[in-house]
């Protein structure tokens, strides 16, 4: 694996833990899964949050250097 693709993995797995902690740490629950109910809650709750990392990270590594690479067009600056 090359050198981003190792970047792209650690930023991946925090998220990742980040967004599966309350699975592990669901108050009140005897189960290790919430009710379908209460998941579906969480899904919504967490949804605005993975859509803005997943913008930002598709900006950071694809966007951005697509936008900001220099295109020769054959003239002397």
């Amino acid at each position: 694996m090359n050198k981003k693709g190792v970047q792209v993995l650690i930023h991946i797995l925090p998220w990742l833990v980040f967004f599966l902690s309350p699975f592990f740490f669901f108050p009140g629950q005897s189960t290790f899964l919430p009710i379908r109910r209460t998941m579906v809650n969480f899904i919504l709750a967490i949804l605005p949050g993975s859509i803005a990392g997943i913008a930002f990270y598709f900006n950071y590594y694809f966007a951005i250097p697509c936008f900001t690479r220099r295109r020769n067009t054959g003239r002397i600056a």
